[in-house]
């Protein structure tokens, strides 16, 4: 059983890295956790360097400072891109192609 829900919301209606950041490290933790349950050793290295980047963006985003700097801007890159990564196979994670503030997982468009 997967614990990634595919074509439902993860977070709508806002930009704000305020909003995305906390949503997403939380995301990417019980998605890496449920897998590491599931899969063990055969995920222990991501598991390993996913949690040691979150556990950096978790420090930093308690910063007053930090949402105002280029570092909140990168840290919220790698969080989609790690939630890319971690996309079931024939999926993406990003905006919904009707709402671009839906964030979740959706199926990428067949090419002709």
């Amino acid at each position: 059983m997967s614990i990634i829900s595919v074509n439902e919301t993860v977070i709508s209606g806002t930009f704000n890295s305020r909003d995305l950041i906390p949503t997403f490290i939380n995301l990417v933790s019980e998605i890496i956790d449920g897998m590491a349950m599931d899969h063990g050793d055969r995920f222990k290295t991501m598991y390993a360097r996913y949690t040691e980047e979150l556990g950096d963006m978790e420090r930093n985003a308690y910063s007053p400072t930090y949402y105002e700097l280029d570092e909140c801007y990168h840290d919220l890159e790698r969080l989609f891109d790690m939630l890319d990564e971690l996309a079931p196979s024939g999926h993406y994670f990003g905006s919904h192609p009707g709402n671009g503030a839906d964030f979740g997982f959706w199926p990428c468009e067949e090419e002709d």
